[in-house]
C-alpha cells in the first residue's frame, strides 16, 4: 500500500460490536430519541506503517455491516481506495472546479470538462507528491497565487 509517496505495510484487526443506543435527531430545535433494533457491526481498525522506518503513515477505523465472507484486510483496502475517490470528488466539487455549478448542456461537453478537470487534478497530485527542486519552486509559486485569489 502506498500512502503519500511512501510504501507502507497495512495491519488490520477487527472485533464485533453491537449498536444498541437509541438514535437522536433534532426536531423543532429539540433532540428527540428514536429507539430501534440493535445493529451488529464489524469494527475494523487499520494502521499503515512505513515499510522501512515503521513510522505510522495512516490509521483509520471502519464500522461495517459487510458480510464476513469479505476479509477485514480486503474491506480496509476497499475503504482505502474509496477514500481516494472521495478525495477526488471533493477536489472537483470544492477544490476550485465547482462541479455542482457546471452548466454544460450535453454529455460530450460534460465529458470534455471532466477530462480537463481530471488532468488538472492528476497534475496537481503528481506535483504535490514530487520532491525535486523544480517541483518545490512551482509549489511555492502556486501557493502565492492561491493566497491572492
Amino acid at each position: 500500500m502506498v500512502v503519500g509517496n511512501k510504501k507502507g505495510i497495512q495491519y488490520v484487526a477487527q472485533t464485533e460490536i453491537v449498536l444498541d443506543r437509541a438514535a437522536t435527531i433534532k426536531v423543532h430545535g429539540r433532540m428527540v430519541s428514536i429507539p430501534g433494533k440493535p445493529i451488529g457491526l464489524r469494527l475494523v481498525m487499520v494502521k499503515v506503517l512505513d515499510a522501512q522506518t515503521r513510522e505510522e503513515l495512516s490509521a483509520w477505523y471502519l464500522l461495517s455491516n459487510v458480510s464476513h465472507e469479505v476479509s477485514s484486510e480486503r474491506l480496509s483496502l476497499w475503504y482505502y481506495w474509496r477514500w481516494k475517490v472521495e478525495s477526488y470528488f471533493k477536489l472537483l466539487k470544492s477544490g476550485g472546479h465547482r462541479l455542482e455549478h457546471w452548466q454544460q448542456e450535453s454529455a460530450l461537453a460534460i465529458l470534455k470538462r471532466l477530462l480537463i478537470a481530471s488532468m488538472a487534478c492528476s497534475t496537481a497530485w503528481r506535483l504535490q507528491a514530487s520532491q525535486d527542486s523544480e517541483s518545490e519552486e512551482l509549489k511555492e509559486v502556486f501557493g502565492r497565487v492561491q493566497t491572492r485569489l
